[in-house]
């Protein structure tokens, strides 16, 4: 079963407008944009330049080959791979910060669907080729908010280094957390397998950006998915050009308030800030934000990088030293590859719209968005019990409090709404007579007036509670269903990380893969 993620109240108003087709955001953007249409980013990714691909391929080539001298390699990456030198061949891409096996859930489903809309566009235009691209965010530094795995409700911290770049981070102490989730959940021999697997690849790999590229081909290779490390020198020979508009010109951030304020003045909502400057420097182990004072650049820290008159040389002889922040990264993707269409969640939509304008500023065509899909993985037996009652779970996920839920178990529960609205407007009345009489008598009847009130909102309360009691054993089975499964206030995918629903079920990238086509932003409930 599947619903519209834009009726379930999860979206902001941006990307809410965005997959409704809102006109008002279409005019924003402008008539046909490349956001909305697959063909008019295919149109825009065709002058992609032959250099970019062959910078690319030979990238991907040395990586993977190193991948290969420790594990297989799947036909599939190699062959997408190669496809990537041709003119005819586009990508579609997603990412994430990069967390331990794979993080959220929701980082699997991201993927898959990268799958099921290559598929489809492959039969859409059997001209051209397809590749699905996974973008590790090997440059993030927050290690805060990827220190912590939680299984089975309990969390469990990886002890590193935090500073340099979070890709850069050796994972030798990975086993640690391993060993930790080994003593405190109880495990079969085939889920200790699993974990055994993990563990080799952490200590056999020399940075986390490596251990994730090996998962990723671990578990999605056979799909032909390629992960693509931006963490890289030659890559960024190709994005020198936004790195030198950005820090030299500093005019990004013009272009980016404009499109937030016409946003804002328009009722939607926005997700990111721009700065001046927009990179950080990656040197000798640390990430710092890049300012500029007094005709020298430095970092946020205090440590001067180079005066004005140099900057642009150092750029072109270190460009890897320039690591983009959160506005600048999307078009770091977009220089290196030659991209038709990014699969994003909630927030990803509104920032990818945000950067409407900053995309043009540097030149750099625009992929189609796509706001990706949701999953909820249900025991079937609870699936069965809802669908007995006629209860479907978007109507658990957009219930609000305890009489909307009891709404769904009991029919035309009584109440006194009506009756003490009319008691009330009868009092308004009373009050404006007292006004204008100095009776004593009439103003204590309309201070007992207000105690009949209460009375009246106790016995509403009662017979509500009264109705909830005579159902009570089935409405505390949907109370528990609705906190542990569809919550918007704790959203499965996102409470549930990868690494507990591989435990659960081993082969649950495969069971969804079979079970679902995620080429659309729905909403999918499913059962394993």
């Amino acid at each position: 079963m599947n619903f519209k993620l834009s009726e379930t109240g999860m979206l902001s108003a941006t990307t809410k407008a965005f997959v409704d087709g809102n006109e008002h955001l279409k005019n924003l953007l402008g008539d046909n944009h490349a956001y909305y249409s697959f063909d008019k980013a295919i149109e825009g990714k065709m002058a992609f330049p032959e250099s970019a691909r062959t910078i690319l391929c030979d990238n991907l080539q040395t990586q993977y080959q190193a991948i290969a001298n420790k594990e297989h390699v799947d036909a599939r990456v190699w062959e997408n791979i190669q496809k990537l030198r041709q003119a005819n061949t586009f990508t579609l891409t997603t990412g994430q910060q990069l967390h331990l096996f794979f993080g959220p859930a929701f980082v699997i489903y991201k993927i898959l669907s990268l799958v099921d809309f290559c598929n489809e566009l492959a039969a859409k235009y059997p001209d051209k080729n397809f590749v699905p691209v996974y973008w590790p965010a090997s440059e993030d530094h927050d290690f805060d908010e990827i220190k912590n795995t939680k299984v089975f409700n309990q969390t469990f911290t990886w002890n590193a280094s935090p500073g340099d770049a979070c890709g850069r981070l050796k994972t030798d102490t990975v086993k640690e957390v391993i060993e930790q989730i080994s003593a405190s959940v109880n495990l079969n021999d085939e889920q200790v397998k699993l974990l055994s697997e993990f563990e080799a690849i952490y200590a056999s790999s020399e940075n986390l950006s490596e251990a994730t590229i090996r998962i990723v081909n671990a578990f999605m290779g056979q799909y032909g998915v390629i992960c693509v490390n931006g963490d890289q020198a030659e890559l960024k020979r190709n994005f020198i050009p936004v790195i030198k508009k950005d820090l030299i010109e500093q005019d990004n951030i013009k272009a980016f308030n404009e499109t937030g304020k016409m946003m804002e003045d328009k009722g939607f909502s926005t997700q990111l800030n721009a700065r001046d400057i927009n990179f950080f420097y990656l040197f000798e182990g640390s990430r710092q934000r890049i300012i500029k004072e007094n005709g020298v650049y430095k970092t946020l820290n205090g440590r001067e990088i180079c005066p004005e008159s140099e900057i642009s040389e150092l750029i072109e002889a270190h460009p890897e030293r320039f690591s983009p922040n959160a506005m600048m990264r999307p078009l770091y993707q977009e220089c290196i590859l030659p991209n038709i269409a990014y699969i994003g969640g909630n927030a990803e939509i509104t920032y990818w719209i945000q950067l409407h304008k900053v995309m043009t500023n540097n030149n750099i065509s625009h992929p189609k968005l796509i706001l990706r899909p949701s999953v909820w993985i249900s025991p079937l037996k609870t699936l069965q019990w809802l669908e007995k009652r006629n209860i479907s779970p978007l109507q658990l996920l957009t219930s609000k409090g305890r009489e909307e839920l009891l709404g769904l178990v009991a029919d035309n529960v009584p109440n006194l709404e009506g009756e003490i609205a009319a008691f009330n407007e009868l009092r308004t009345t009373i009050q404006g007579i007292t006004a204008q009489t100095v009776s004593s008598e009439l103003k204590s009847l309309v201070e007992a007036g207000k105690i009949y009130e209460k009375h009246l909102k106790n016995i509403d309360k009662q017979i509500r509670e009264a109705a909830i009691a005579s159902h009570a054993q089935v409405f505390e089975k949907l109370q528990d269903i609705k906190d542990n499964l569809f919550s918007l206030n704790n959203i499965q995918e996102r409470k549930v990380d990868s690494l507990e629903m591989l435990i659960k079920h081993r082969d649950v990238v495969f069971s969804v893969k079979n079970g679902l086509n995620l080429n659309n932003s729905f909403g999918h409930v499913t059962s394993l």
